[in-house]
């Protein structure tokens, strides 16, 4: 029997993204992430309650899988996006989102994946991490607070959510003594500006990144493909896009 070099090779995995709607969610904070995890060899998958959901654009998209089928496959993605919206949009399905952000922060890192999967990176710009990853729009990080993912991290949000998200951190120490506590960016009186804060990682292994607006969903999820793939595969990605990325943490 003849054998070759590529015989017996085993099918490398890609790494895997899984972005949350809701009624009322924002578009560029779902497509800005999926133009970007397209052009690098990340896969998307859109999950949702019902099958077609409408956003505050009144955008209509139709979903991958049930959220039912997303929460059994949850250990199968790499990063979960959780896209922004007006508050009183978002609050009405709180629990569901922070059901699935409270479920994928308990599972266990991942195998690092090969950097064969995207074709602008070499072995040496891979960062091989097995981290997993939350990247939330303006005005979901105080669910991230409210779960109890912010605590000993940093993070942001839309600069007229900044209260709500410190109330949220607040919150969270109150009803737990042996909280640590977040900083909230940027602190309160400075003129900083801000698209995206890398919050750290949490207890479990879960990298947190929390945005001040859509734009910054762009910048942040740049930076995650950094993380993933090499920085090479972010730069391609963002000549190709004609967008200007701003690398901050």
């Amino acid at each position: 029997m003849k054998t070759g070099k590529h015989q017996n090779k085993m099918p490398v995995p890609r790494p895997s993204a899984l972005i949350l709607l809701y009624p009322g969610f924002n578009t560029l904070d779902i497509n800005g992430p999926s133009e970007i995890f397209y052009n690098t060899g990340i896969t998307t998958t859109l999950t949702a309650k019902d099958d077609l959901t409408t956003s505050q654009e009144q955008i209509t998209i139709k979903r991958t899988i049930p959220l039912t089928e997303a929460h059994r496959r949850l250990d199968e993605f790499d990063l979960l996006v959780i896209p922004g919206s007006r508050s009183l949009d978002m609050t009405p399905h709180n629990p569901a989102i922070l059901d699935i952000l409270s479920a994928f922060s308990r599972l266990p890192r991942k195998t690092p994946f090969s950097p064969s999967s995207s074709p602008s990176s070499s072995p040496s710009r891979i960062n091989r991490s097995n981290e997993r990853s939350i990247l939330t729009g303006a005005n979901a990080s105080h669910l991230l607070a409210e779960a109890g993912l912010l605590d000993g991290l940093s993070a942001t949000a839309h600069r007229l959510s900044l209260p709500q998200l410190r109330g949220a951190v607040e919150g969270y120490q109150e009803r737990n003594c042996d909280a640590s506590g977040t900083t909230v960016l940027p602190g309160r009186g400075s003129s900083e500006r801000l698209l995206y804060v890398d919050g750290g990682v949490t207890a479990e292994g879960v990298r947190v990144l929390t945005t001040t607006g859509p734009s910054g969903m762009l910048d942040a999820a740049l930076y995650l493909v950094m993380r993933v793939l090499g920085k090479a595969a972010a730069e391609e990605a963002s000549v190709f896009m004609g967008h200007p990325w701003q690398v901050e943490v």
